[in-house]
């Protein structure tokens, strides 16, 4: 249209249009990039001066599923459409498949970004949103997963889980970004969760699939933060927030807006593979 390249900031477009716009870059221009890491990968592939700043299997451990952890969960995986970089992805929690199906399906809908503005929804399921069509749902439910229709409007989006009793997923997980989308590990019983075997399981996992957040919640009153300090002490992610059963944290954490500093940093194994450095956010980069 005749603009000079050199005042575009912003860019909103399909991916062809993206990936036409990237290709067209000089390979001495830089390019930052915030999204999943498989979407990161593919951009460092033709991109050399990439900076990627990636998102991961966000994970929220709680010993009982009441209404406050329910909710927890919910708007983790669901703010911003799961579009955040801290959205919940894998929830260790003990409980029943149908429970866990029935806290995906209490999540709010909206028919746009703007009407959820409006109505001051930040984890609203987006109608219209290309998500829910049959060959992505055919994927999901080849995978495993179970297609959850949200309670507050039949027709608007749709949310994936996938319930396992006994065992972790694997900490490779797709994370579907923009997919409301949540692997739920179901220990027994609170006991379980914070036995020693576990805590080292579950820290294993976190040290492999490397999340950027983590929250922990706990009946402190009985147990106070031992779970939390245990989890901690095993691991090294960069949110990691404790909270309890009945004031949980979230894996939505990370707030810029306020000062707070994080990383957005893929498994050092596999940097390079993502991003030309690792990305701390807020950074003069974008």
């Amino acid at each position: 249209r005749g603009i000079d390249a050199g005042m575009v900031t912003f860019l909103s477009a399909s991916l062809q249009e993206q990936r036409r716009a990237i290709a067209a870059c000089p390979d001495a221009c830089p390019l930052y990039f915030t999204g999943s890491r498989p979407v990161a990968e593919g951009i460092r592939a033709d991109k050399a001066r990439a900076f990627c700043s990636t998102g991961g299997p966000n994970t929220l451990i709680a010993t009982a599923l009441g209404d406050e952890i329910a909710s927890a969960i919910q708007i983790s995986a669901t703010i911003e459409h799961a579009g955040q970089c801290t959205a919940l992805r894998h929830a260790v929690v003990p409980c029943a498949e149908a429970e866990a199906q029935a806290v995906l399906a209490r999540a709010p809908t909206a028919t746009s970004a703007p009407h959820a503005l409006v109505r001051g929804e930040f984890s609203a399921i987006l109608g219209d949103n290309g998500k829910g069509n049959s060959g992505q749902a055919s994927q999901m439910l080849a995978a495993g997963f179970t297609q959850v229709t949200v309670a507050e409007s039949a027709d608007q989006g749709a949310v994936y889980v996938r319930h396992s009793a006994d065992r972790l997923p694997t900490p490779y997980l797709d994370e579907h970004w923009r997919h409301a989308t949540v692997d739920f590990t179901a220990p027994p019983d609170a006991a379980s969760v914070r036995s020693p075997s576990w805590i080292s399981s579950i820290s294993q996992w976190l040290i492999t699939a490397q999340p950027i957040s983590v929250a922990v919640n706990d009946d402190v009153s009985r147990e106070d933060f031992g779970l939390a300090r245990s989890v901690f002490e095993r691991t090294a992610v960069v949110v990691f927030t404790a909270g309890t059963l009945d004031t949980p944290a979230l894996t939505c954490q990370a707030r810029p807006q306020e000062g707070e500093v994080f990383g957005e940093v893929p498994p050092r194994r596999e940097l390079h593979a993502h991003t030309r450095m690792p990305v701390i956010v807020p950074s003069p980069s974008p």
